[in-house]
């Protein structure tokens, strides 16, 4: 039986919290589950987090504690809209988590990262190890080098996106060429132009790549324009909402023989095609200030792979098989990157993205994590 129970956890530095009203305003609690099998205390914790989606319930806390883990699940401060999320403050959420794992007196701390959740956690690891991040890129706070981080004792990356800017620009439709209008469109980079394939070529391939990083860059130079703009408008703490059209537009989804897993063609939620038109892919609603730290490649500084190659405790990098959102490339690029030696690869055969629904392949996930913490 699996003892859940909530709570809220501080964000803020150990000292000074709450002693002039922007304190309360950049540190506010955090929101988590902490799971247990019923009267036991396990030694080592497990957080599992998302930048903007609720993990006090992911499929993978019971399970973690079925494995006897202590599972912490976060919400953090943007759970379930990220229209307004910024990394950096994202970080502060974790730090809380990590803080309160640390007081409940477990004697190891250890990330886990799923999809969207693996830059975060990276992310995190980076900062609290060796704290560089001075605002987010529009100037903002938090300084992360004044957030008190404690490290983790482990990494692990479970179907990791390379970062949240990294990912978006593989899923945005490079044939947009008006921003204010999804409909027009250059048939020349439309990848559901029967013309073009699937299978893709190698050459379309490259030019619909190179035209998917120009889309993600010309966004932000209309979002760092606009910045500037409310900046000179009023007193520089105002944001700006505004609509990315057709962003579920991967190759990878409707040609396996790129990047080959064990996945179907297509995508769980439906016919990638429909969905790129739905309006309701990543990143279809963002701000101004939220672009730059989260979806801009050249701004953001949450790139999990950057903050791999910084993290000094060990890691463990975990495939899904038959994902249909990430990819081999994705999580091999994670293993490269960590330095290292006490590092360590495994894959979930026939596994999707998500567990969901899925307990055999669960236990079969909790139990490599477990494993491996243990040993």
């Amino acid at each position: 039986m699996i003892d859940s129970r909530l709570h809220r956890a501080a964000t803020g530095p150990q000292s000074g919290l709450g002693t002039r009203p922007r304190d309360a305003s950049l540190y506010p609690p955090v929101a988590l589950s902490l799971n247990v099998r019923a009267g036991e205390k396990p030694r080592t914790a497990i957080i599992v987090a998302h930048p903007g989606q609720d993990r006090t319930q992911h499929f993978t806390v019971k399970p973690f504690a079925e494995a006897g883990l202590a599972s912490i699940g976060v919400s953090t401060r943007f759970g379930n809209n990220d229209t307004y999320l910024t990394m950096e403050a994202a970080v502060l959420d974790i730090g809380g988590a990590v803080r309160f794992a640390r007081e409940q007196g477990f004697e190891r701390v250890a990330l886990f990262g799923h999809s969207g959740g693996g830059p975060l956690m990276a992310f995190y690891q980076s900062q609290a190890e060796r704290p560089t991040v001075t605002s987010t890129p529009a100037g903002d706070p938090p300084d992360l080098r004044e957030a008190d981080l404690v490290p983790a004792d482990a990494l692990v990356l479970c179907a990791a996106i390379p970062g949240r800017a990294q990912a978006l620009t593989e899923l945005l439709d490079p044939a947009v060429v008006d921003e204010r209008d999804p409909f027009a469109t250059d048939t020349g980079l439309d990848m559901f132009n029967p013309e073009h394939g699937p299978p893709y070529g190698l050459a379309f391939q490259e030019r619909y790549r190179r035209a998917q990083l120009a889309r993600n860059e010309r966004i932000t130079r209309w979002a760092w324009a606009k910045l500037a703009e409310l900046r000179a408008r009023a007193d520089g703490a105002c944001d700006l909402q505004f609509p990315v059209y057709r962003t579920t537009a991967d190759l990878r989804f409707l040609d396996p023989s790129i990047d080959p897993n064990d996945r179907e063609v297509g995508l769980v939620e439906g016919d990638p095609r429909r969905l790129n038109l739905s309006g309701r892919g990543l990143a279809s609603c963002s701000s101004v200030r939220s672009w730059l730290s989260q979806w801009s490649v050249s701004a953001t500084q949450a790139d999990g792979i950057a903050a791999a190659r910084t993290i000094s405790r060990p890691a463990l990098v975990i495939t899904l098989g038959a994902d249909q959102r990430v990819f081999p490339s994705h999580l091999q690029s994670y293993f490269d990157a960590i330095p290292r030696g006490d590092k360590a690869q495994r894959t979930i055969r026939h596994a999707p993205h998500r567990l969901d629904n899925l307990p055999d392949q669960c236990r079969e996930l909790a139990t490599i994590v477990a494993d491996w913490l243990d040993r």
